[in-house]
Order: C-alpha cells, then sequence, then structure tokens
C-alpha cells in the first residue's frame, strides 16, 4: 500500500483512449478511471505490482504480455494522478471524460462507462476492504442511494440517439449529471477515509498502556 510519485502533468482522456485502443483492450478510459476511483475510495491502496496484479484479474485481456513499459506506466500514472486529485483539500477530483466538443453520444456513452467502471471497482473494493469500510458501504443509506443512481446512469449507453436526445435536451443536462457523479464520489470518498481515521484512533487508544 502506497502513494505513487508520478509527474504532476494530467492525463486526458483521449491520451488513454489512444493506448487502450492500441492494446486492443476492450474498455474506455472513462471504464478504466471509474474502476481506479472506485478502488480508492474505498482507501485501498496498492504498490505498482499489486495495482496491476489486481486489474487484470478483474479485466484480463490477451494482450497482458506483450504491453510496453511505457503502455504500463500510462495505467499507473493515471492512478497516482486520481489519488492525488481525491487527496486534495481543493476538491481537484474530476471524471476522466471526452471534451466539450465530442459528440452528445460519445459524451454520453463515456459517463455511461465511468459509472460502469465505478461499480466494478466497488465489488473488487469491498472484498479488499477492512471489515469497518465494508461494514459502513453496507449500512450507509447514502453510499446506497449514490450506487442505485450510478447504476441507472450506466444504462444511458443502451439507449438509441433519439432517446439519449431526449434524455440530455441540452448541455446543461449533461453537465448536470456529471458534476453529480463527481460531488457523489467525493462525498463517498469523504465519508470513507473519516471512516479510516476513526478506525485508527480508535486502534491507537487501544494500543495506549493502562496507567494505574
Amino acid at each position: 500500500m502506497q502513494s505513487f510519485e508520478q509527474d504532476m502533468i494530467s492525463l486526458e482522456f483521449e491520451e488513454v483512449q489512444a493506448v487502450l485502443d492500441a492494446i486492443e483492450m476492450q474498455m474506455s478510459a472513462s471504464e478504466l478511471h471509474g474502476y481506479q476511483a472506485a478502488l480508492l475510495t474505498m482507501g485501498i491502496r496498492f504498490d505498482e505490482l499489486g495495482w496491476w496484479e489486481q486489474f487484470l484479474t478483474d479485466y484480463p485481456f490477451s494482450g497482458k504480455d506483450t504491453l510496453s513499459d511505457e503502455d504500463k506506466a500510462m495505467f499507473v500514472k493515471l492512478l497516482a494522478q486520481t489519488q492525488r486529485q481525491l487527496e486534495a483539500s481543493e476538491f481537484e477530483f474530476d471524471l476522466l471524460l471526452p471534451d466539450d466538443d465530442a459528440s452528445m453520444i460519445l459524451r454520453v456513452a463515456s459517463i455511461a462507462e465511468w459509472c460502469a467502471g465505478y461499480l466494478s471497482g466497488i465489488q473488487t473494493a469491498v472484498t479488499l476492504a477492512t471489515p469497518e469500510v465494508r461494514g459502513r458501504v453496507e449500512s450507509s443509506e447514502q453510499i446506497r442511494e449514490v450506487l442505485v443512481d450510478f447504476s441507472a446512469i450506466r444504462q444511458a449507453d443502451k439507449l438509441e440517439i433519439s432517446e439519449v436526445e431526449d434524455l440530455l435536451e441540452t448541455e446543461r443536462n449533461y453537465a448536470e449529471i456529471a458534476e453529480y457523479v463527481r460531488v457523489a464520489v467525493m462525498n463517498i470518498n469523504m465519508d470513507i477515509m473519516l471512516q479510516n481515521l476513526e478506525d485508527a484512533e480508535e486502534a491507537s487508544k487501544e494500543k495506549k498502556p493502562t496507567l494505574h
């Protein structure tokens, strides 16, 4: 478990998608980012080898043995970028989505894929998290509601173009959905972070010797 040391230049959607397309991995940059964000918001931290092993367990693909070091570094850099944003106090976290000049259909599909990746990551994270964090996820009505909402947003990529236009009539509606997802993830991250701090404080109290 560790924080990654990576350069501060942020990866963009198109850059990550280009690598995924080149290695013929059947996932989008948004889905990858959602998956990583879920693990991080649940307090899961990996070293580089541990992250890679877990990722290939959840997303096996035939080209894994031919990946270049540069391609592997992209995955780790994105993870480091996401971790840095989530841990920042300035609410820097943002979803990895196509630029605003991309088609509405691509953007809708990407936010649906982002939510799909997040839900996939949550499934993995609850098996790796501490019992206290698992209990928090299972008992929190707020987290449950967010996951239900994400499940609904995930279905957007199955809509026909006319239906998408009916659902997201304006740029503002799309922006509102993206902002809802972004803020919801930050809130979950804060909730779990506070839970981990409480657990650490309790563990520290238990270790202190009793004075007589």
